[in-house]
């Protein structure tokens, strides 16, 4: 019996990505673009869903890697028309895309064999790749290296984050156990780097958060949550196992974190957790210990990989290793945005 937990979110709408083989399809990341009309999927089949939001009719298709898809974004603002993502083993490549024709812009490559995450910065001039050891940075209005930092980290750059307003500002985090912010206006590393955080421990993912986006919060691989000062290097919060706590806090038997989401309403951090039979939790994330906020059950099958929320307009989207896209509002549904869609049959 999964335990009650704060308010009950219900799928509205589901997508279903069809398996090309036997071991079924994997939907790995999501992203929901600033006007919320469409939302990206990436798969482990090498491709990049485009989704009509919120009723996830399937709209597009980019297919162009040749390694996994690492992650994928909507351009900020009113160039959310374009899409970049990067490629991992056996790619190694930023690819930028036009989503209104399905055309592969341009290909961003730097020297590693492989690249693990990618960003874009405020004003949409620069993007940013995490790659072994090494940092990109391509000024994609002249489509040429703007950056290459190698002495920043000495293992895998899993992450890559800009501040949502700083164009400058990049923050990057490695399975080396440091996080660093870099000034990308300041050639020389030691110069560009002010800020290095050292976790002592495998990162799994990074965000910003606060008011004025100077704060950050870091996922490790063994599922703990820590929570820093960025001007300051201060290790504000240490929750130890997030497992444990949040079974302190909700009952539930949450099995991985699977990231947290700052709520600018209520100026409050929230974390999402999961179970491998698909069961979900959101949990308000406090100096003083967490508070089970909202439940997602019935969604999912399997292990959830990744969301996207907007917590004033009331809607969550999750997708996971069950190959399942699916909508959730709060119980009562706030909007009437329900469906179910086969990807294949529509796409």
């Amino acid at each position: 019996m999964l335990p009650h937990i704060g308010v009950e979110f219900q799928p509205v709408g589901v997508a279903k990505v069809p398996s090309k083989g036997e071991d079924g399809v994997y939907c790995m990341a999501t992203c929901v673009s600033p006007s919320e009309t469409n939302m990206i999927v990436t798969t482990s089949e090498k491709e990049i869903l485009l989704f009509d939001f919120p009723t996830l009719r399937p709209s597009r298709k980019f297919v162009g890697h040749n390694g996994p898809v690492g992650g994928a974004g909507f351009f900020r603002g009113d160039a959310e028309n374009m899409i970049f993502s990067v490629g991992g083993e056996g790619d190694a490549s930023v690819k930028l895309w036009d989503m209104r024709q399905q055309n592969e812009v341009s290909t961003l490559r730097g020297s590693d064999a492989e690249l693990f995450s990618a960003d874009i910065n405020a004003d949409n001039t620069v993007v940013a790749a995490g790659g072994m050891e090494n940092i990109y940075c391509w000024d994609i209005t002249a489509m040429k290296l703007l950056r290459k930092y190698e002495e920043g980290h000495c293992d895998d750059v899993v992450q890559t984050k800009f501040h949502p307003t700083n164009s400058q500002l990049l923050c990057t985090a490695s399975m080396d156990g440091l996080i660093c912010r870099a000034d990308i206006s300041i050639a020389e590393d030691m110069d560009a780097f002010d800020t290095i955080l050292p976790t002592d421990i495998s990162v799994s993912r990074i965000g910003l958060f606060g008011p004025n986006e100077d704060f950050l919060y870091c996922v490790s691989t063994n599922e703990t949550l820590t929570l820093w000062n960025l001007d300051t290097a201060a290790l504000l919060v240490d929750t130890g196992d997030t497992r444990q706590a949040v079974k302190t806090a909700t009952g539930l038997e949450a099995e991985y974190l699977i990231d947290c989401y700052f709520d600018a309403s209520a100026e409050g951090l929230l974390m999402m957790v999961g179970t491998s039979e698909g069961a979900a939790a959101m949990v308000d994330v406090q100096t003083s210990g967490m508070v089970g906020r909202a439940s997602l059950y019935s969604g999912h099958t399997d292990i959830i990989r990744d969301f996207a929320i907007n917590t004033t307009a009331g809607w969550v989207t999750t997708c996971g290793e069950d190959s399942v896209i699916a909508l959730w509002q709060a119980k009562p549904p706030l909007v009437d945005a329900a469906a179910h869609h086969n990807v294949e049959e529509e796409g």
